[in-house]
């Protein structure tokens, strides 16, 4: 995903010595190691989190109806939540974000066509989450409608700083950097764009819904640190090809 939506180059290849590297990287990541170790489901949320970012990355909803995709785009969605409730933020991040970008790609030739082209794929996603959930998960699905979060989970609200703290501890200066240096080069280059303000903006986006009921544990940090680390990823992936071929 680094190489193909965030730093690569066209069809190109990825470099052996880049791609051992990137490897090695992914397991040594140090936030996905502690829900990993304290036995939670959590991490697991992550694979079906990348499916589904493989799948929003490579189909663009504007164009024309993508139904069998984005149904699989919700179904990907739902094993998130299905594992992991409170990763409705996530998923809930993740369309609210795709709506955006796929708004901002229209044609102005042909607005109207890309968006109900837009909306009728974005139906076809949500409602596949919305029927899941209803078939096997309704008393969540009911408590989560009924029930207020906000007061429920106000023993376990705190300051933003901290909750943004915990998010450096976890990633670094020298991750964080990197994670800026690519949508820098992305613009700069003018190439992987729009999956860059896609990283950026969905985790924003997550963190802002999520600590306005509670703050963040370090369990809760993955959907961040997630696209910070392929951010990253496309941070030292353009570097790489900046440097002489030598």
């Amino acid at each position: 995903y680094g190489w193909r939506f965030f730093g690569g180059s066209g069809g190109r290849e990825l470099p052996l010595l880049l791609g051992l590297f990137l490897t090695v990287w992914a397991f040594l990541y140090v936030p996905l190691w502690p829900s990993l170790l304290a036995g939670y489901t959590d991490l697991a949320s992550l694979i079906p989190m990348l499916v589904a970012l493989g799948l929003a990355l490579s189909t663009n909803i504007a164009e024309r109806p993508e139904r069998r995709r984005l149904i699989l785009l919700g179904l990907s969605l739902y094993l998130c939540f299905l594992l992991r409730r409170w990763f409705i933020f996530a998923a809930g991040s993740f369309y609210l974000t795709y709506a955006i970008i796929s708004l901002g790609s229209l044609d102005r030739s042909d607005w109207s066509t890309g968006l109900k082209n837009i909306v009728k794929n974005l139906l076809t996603a949500g409602l596949t989450n919305l029927v899941l959930m209803m078939i096997f998960q309704f008393p969540v699905f009911r408590g989560m409608i009924f029930n207020k979060y906000s007061d429920q989970y106000a023993a376990f609200q705190t300051p933003l700083s901290d909750s943004l703290g915990l998010i450096y501890s976890a990633t670094g200066p020298v991750i964080l950097i990197l994670a800026v240096v690519s949508p820098l080069m992305a613009f700069i280059r003018r190439r992987q764009v729009a999956a860059n303000i896609f990283a950026v903006r969905c985790p924003v986006i997550y963190f802002a819904a999520f600590t306005r009921i509670q703050g963040l544990g370090m369990h809760h940090t993955l959907p961040v640190t997630l696209f910070v680390w392929l951010l990253a990823f496309g941070g030292l992936i353009s570097l790489y090809q900046a440097l002489p071929k030598t």
